[in-house]
């Protein structure tokens, strides 16, 4: 899972080209903001196993650090994804952060099928109750 995560943040990996074309976006909604499944470093795992890596929002270049720990659970694995912008008072962002973990999960294609389940909230995840990462 680590492997499939970091190739997703690869694929998806900050480009020094202006101008080039995110994934997602489309007639509707030709550039920037649409198609943020794009912009992703990828820093490195730990001793630990975290993953570790931050992803540029495409509008205004705030960096978004994101995190993956994983652990195993008998024939399962637990995953504690953890996205925080590195912009003090950003914590009205339309779901921004969790769009930054799920977007990576879907991208792997480990969100879907094999027992995948998420547990969250709006205590833990700000305006998680009104997001749309279809939009990202």
């Amino acid at each position: 899972m680590q492997e499939k995560i970091q190739n997703q943040m690869e694929v998806w990996k900050e480009t020094e080209e202006e101008g080039d074309a995110c994934p997602g976006t489309s007639e509707e909604c030709p550039r920037l903001p649409c198609g943020q499944k794009c912009r992703y470093v990828f820093e490195g795992i730990d001793e630990v196993g975290r993953i570790t890596g931050y992803h540029l929002t495409p509008k205004y270049s705030i960096k978004d650090k994101v995190s993956f720990e994983l652990s195993k659970n008998g024939t399962s694995c637990d995953v504690v994804g953890f996205s925080k912008s590195t912009v003090s008072g950003a914590w009205l962002d339309s779901g921004t952060n969790y769009c930054n973990l799920i977007n990576l999960l879907d991208g792997a294609n480990l969100s879907q099928g094999n027992g995948f389940t998420e547990s969250t909230s709006v205590l833990l995840c700000t305006q998680y109750d009104q997001l749309n990462c279809e939009r990202f």
